[in-house]
């Protein structure tokens, strides 16, 4: 039978194997958990045990496991990973050339949740989705908590307390997340994206869509921005926009790539004092100029945030969502109890960053170039 590893996470609240979970493996896999793996949500080890997993010393998972899951690999984790050892989890293989260097070099399978192809049959292994989705909800609690006033309207005996105006940029899984809790928060939502075809799932959602003249392709789920001219373009027709808002989320993302600056200083300068701007872009440079990741930066009164990775502060969400696109994924690759990796497979060939000693992903290659 396959042999499956859950090391406690050193820097992550977050993991990606629950006692449920351990029980559906269990018919074609042995699971070995490190002791205190589940601590950080609140799992002991006897209710791991409980399900079938072996509960043993960090060692003894590295020397019993062919197949290790992870939330984030840190490069340290990945030096302790035996040779020709599987893995899956998030490597952020766009970005972290000396990982996936090494990963390559010790012969690691690494299945990369970023790679994992956006088609309806992978949708119960997307973990890029679970964790966006946590991002979208979360940028609007966040921004509530630093807006100085509330997002529903209220009569009171005191006077007429209107609704906050809140625009999302981007309406990918995050952006749309983000309309739907603002939404709910009462606020009158308005939304953008430079793909025009993602109009009809804003107004959906009861946003009002703003319609400025610019297109872009798409590609995996993100949109496709080519040239620094259709940036400025946006900011320009952006300067119209942003003054008449109390809140802005922003969630642009390139796949593999910085985000792209979309709101400069000077357009921050023309905002309402009191205004707040969440910058959901902030691990990968931020949407906004005066973004700093996990700070929150005040300019001109307007206050700008950093947001970190939201999974980390809805660390039992992100645990239950990761561990089911885990053990969706994983089941791809297990066939009576042996580990088989079936290059016919649409979702198995895409989502291999490094296989047999080699960088595999042809998309990882095409971005790098």
């Amino acid at each position: 039978m396959v042999k499956i590893g859950l090391l406690k996470p050193k820097n992550s609240r977050v993991i990606t194997l629950l006692p449920q979970t351990v029980k559906e493996l269990s018919k074609d896999a042995e699971v070995f958990v490190e002791k205190g793996a589940g601590q950080s949500v609140f799992v002991k080890d006897e209710d791991f045990e409980r399900e079938g997993a072996k509960v043993v010393s960090r060692d003894e998972v590295l020397k019993s496991a062919q197949v290790f899951l992870f939330y984030r690999l840190d490069e340290d984790t990945a030096k302790e990973l035996p040779e020709g050892s599987t893995l899956i989890g998030f490597i952020d293989p766009f970005n972290r050339k000396d990982l996936l260097n090494l990963l390559k070099d010790k012969k690691i399978n690494a299945i990369a949740f970023e790679l994992v192809p956006r088609i309806s049959r992978a949708q119960y292994m997307d973990a890029l989705t679970s964790t966006a989705m946590l991002a979208g909800y979360y940028s609007v609690i966040l921004a509530a908590r630093y807006y100085a006033r509330r997002f529903p309207y209220f009569m009171t005996a005191a006077g007429t307390l209107f609704p906050a105006s809140v625009f999302v940029i981007g309406a990918g899984v995050a952006g749309l997340q983000a309309i739907a809790n603002a939404r709910r928060l009462g606020a009158v939502v308005y939304g953008y994206d430079i793909r025009p075809q993602v109009k009809q799932e804003i107004e959906s959602l009861g946003a009002k869509f703003v319609e400025l003249p610019l297109t872009a392709e798409e590609k995996e789920g993100y949109a496709v921005v080519k040239g620094e001219e259709l940036i400025k373009r946006q900011r320009e027709l952006l300067k119209d926009v942003l003054p008449q808002m109390d809140v802005v989320i922003t969630t642009a993302a390139v796949l593999g790539g910085k985000a792209p600056l979309i709101i400069t200083k000077d357009l921050v300068e023309i905002m309402k004092p009191g205004s707040v701007i969440v910058d959901l872009a902030a691990p990968r440079g931020g949407n906004v100029e005066l973004t700093r990741l996990g700070e929150v930066v005040e300019h001109n009164d307007v206050k700008i945030v950093g947001m970190t990775d939201a999974s980390e502060d809805l660390f039992l969400d992100a645990s239950f969502m990761l561990s089911n696109n885990t053990k969706n994924l994983l089941k791809l690759f297990l066939k009576d109890g042996q580990l088989v990796f079936d290059m016919e497979d649409e979702i198995v060939r895409k989502s291999l960053a490094t296989y047999n000693g080699e960088i595999y992903s042809e998309f990882l290659k095409e971005v790098k170039q």
